[in-house]
């Protein structure tokens, strides 16, 4: 009883583990894909895309982060937003290093980070969609810096 006990926790183990299929051929083609840093810390990443069909697009994963897009559709332009904090700034932004512990009392402790499900190279960007109800993944290579 405790080898199948064993044994089911390793496969549901290797299940949820199981890697993310990356789509080659996407309902949409990415026409470009920026980013850009601005002053306040946050770093935007724009996508121009064409598609004919209605795309639910979800998350944006850039730079080992993740966060939900924005559409902004008009007429002639179709553009998927996503904004990130910037990890390179503030990173030790209003710390108070003191001989004295009591003095360091004001410190926020650093929040832990996200570990997203992909490993990307720093100009490449994935993009989850649903279609027909299940969510896919689209990598987008050459992300180009401003």
């Amino acid at each position: 009883m405790k080898k199948l006990n064993l044994l089911l926790f390793i496969s549901l183990l290797f299940m949820n583990c199981a890697s993310h299929p990356i789509e080659q051929q996407p309902p949409f083609k990415i026409i470009s894909a920026t980013s850009s840093n601005s002053i306040d810390g946050m770093k935007t990443i724009t996508i121009n895309y064409s598609s004919e069909k209605n795309i639910v697009f979800e998350n944006i994963f850039y730079h080992k982060q993740r966060t939900k897009v924005s559409l902004k559709n008009t007429e002639n332009k179709k553009v998927i937003l996503g904004q990130f904090k910037n990890n390179d700034l503030g990173k030790l932004q209003n710390l108070q290093m003191e001989g004295d512990a009591k003095k360091e009392f004001g410190n926020k402790p650093t929040s832990k980070k996200e570990k997203i499900p992909f490993t990307l190279k720093n100009n490449e960007a994935i993009i989850s969609y649903k279609e027909k109800g299940e969510v896919k993944y689209y990598k987008i290579e050459n992300v180009i810096k401003k």
